[in-house]
């Protein structure tokens, strides 16, 4: 009798293990299936939010920060070099399109040239150190956080290496007093850019901070 309930005791146990529901399996690398699962499905569709909240075909919301520029080209009419330096102020905060992301700004600023000018004695080419003070509308188009293209026109008030000798020497290129180009911007932080210029009175390549 006892035999007899001793084996439907084990038989009672075998059963009850086959019914027993299975605990979560343990992956590879000791972490819980349903922990894995759990994980996976809260990461971020998006690769963590790291793509552009910036696009051209979203209209720009708030103020633009004024941009002060430090530049280095070449001068077309001389031909010769440049440095100087740029401020762009915000004048509509979103540009002339409104169903476009785009602003445009006033560029003031001021260059110093290593220019050729023809002597008016000898008539001989030469060169020498001069100026421009720099107005123009500068109009931007933003694609993405870091990129943007723009174009400029105005006018550079150009003082010739004459003016600063004081010489009466002739002015060699009056093409130097138009502004007109277009150009690019990498914004590499939220502080700085790099940005490139082509066009007249030179093409020129510049380091670029927000304020």
């Amino acid at each position: 009798m006892s035999a007899r309930c001793m084996r439907g005791a084990a038989a009672a146990l075998l059963v009850f293990a086959i019914a027993a529901p299975a605990g979560p399996a343990e992956a590879q690398d000791g972490t819980l299936e349903g922990e894995a699962t759990a994980e996976v499905a809260v990461e971020p569709a998006d690769g963590g939010g790291r793509g552009s909240t910036v696009r051209v075909d979203r209209p720009h919301e708030g103020s633009r920060p004024v941009a002060l520029e430090a530049l280095f080209g070449a001068f077309w009419y001389g031909p010769g070099m440049v440095v100087g330096a740029r401020v762009d102020l915000p004048l509509v905060k979103n540009g002339f399109v409104p169903t476009l992301n785009n602003a445009v700004f006033l560029t003031l600023g001021f260059d110093l040239y290593w220019a050729r000018y023809i002597d008016a004695d000898s008539l001989v080419r030469e060169r020498g150190f001069g100026f421009g003070v720099p107005v123009a509308l500068h109009w931007e188009f933003y694609f993405t956080d870091a990129l943007s293209a723009f174009a400029e026109v105005g006018v550079n008030a150009y003082f010739p290496p004459s003016f600063v000798s004081g010489g009466d020497d002739l002015v060699d290129d009056a093409g130097g007093w138009v502004i007109a180009g277009v150009g690019g911007r990498w914004k590499f932080a939220d502080w700085g850019a790099l940005t490139v210029r082509l066009g007249t009175p030179h093409t020129s390549a510049s380091l670029t901070f927000f304020l």
